[in-house]
C-alpha cells in the first residue's frame, strides 16, 4: 500500500511540475483595458468656455443619445466631463492631433464698463 501512495505521490509532484512549467513557457492573457478612473466628487466652480454654434449642437445631439441609458436629459456639463474622461484615456499623440484639427475660435470679449458702471 505505501508503494501505491508514493507512486501516487509522484504522480501528483509531476504533474504538478509540468503544469508550472506550461504556465511558464506560455504567453499570458494581455490585460484588460481598465475603464477611465472616475473623479470623486468636487466642488462646483463654474468658468466660461468658448463654443461656437456648432459645439453646441454637437452637445445637444450628445444629450439626445443619452437619453435612453438616462431618464432624463444630461447638463451639458456632464458630457463635457465624459469627454474629459475619455480625452484623458487617449495617447498624448491622439489628442494633439485631434486638438490640431479644431478650428481657433474668436471668443466675444465683454464690453467694458465706464468708472459709473454703465456699458459704453
Amino acid at each position: 500500500m505505501t508503494t501505491h501512495r508514493n507512486v501516487e505521490t509522484a504522480l501528483r509532484s509531476a504533474l504538478q511540475n509540468e503544469d508550472a512549467s506550461i504556465r511558464r513557457r506560455l504567453p499570458t492573457k494581455p490585460a484588460r483595458a481598465s475603464a477611465p478612473v472616475l473623479p470623486e466628487r468636487e466642488a462646483e466652480i463654474s468658468k466660461e468656455v468658448a463654443m461656437g454654434e456648432g459645439d453646441l449642437a454637437r452637445l445637444a445631439a450628445i444629450a439626445e443619445r443619452c437619453l435612453p441609458a438616462a431618464s432624463k436629459k444630461q447638463a451639458r456639463s456632464t458630457i463635457l466631463r465624459a469627454g474629459l474622461l475619455a480625452l484623458e484615456s487617449m495617447s498624448d499623440a491622439a489628442v494633439r492631433q485631434l486638438a490640431a484639427r479644431l478650428p481657433a475660435l474668436e471668443a466675444d470679449k465683454p464690453k467694458k464698463k465706464d468708472r459709473k458702471g454703465k456699458k459704453r
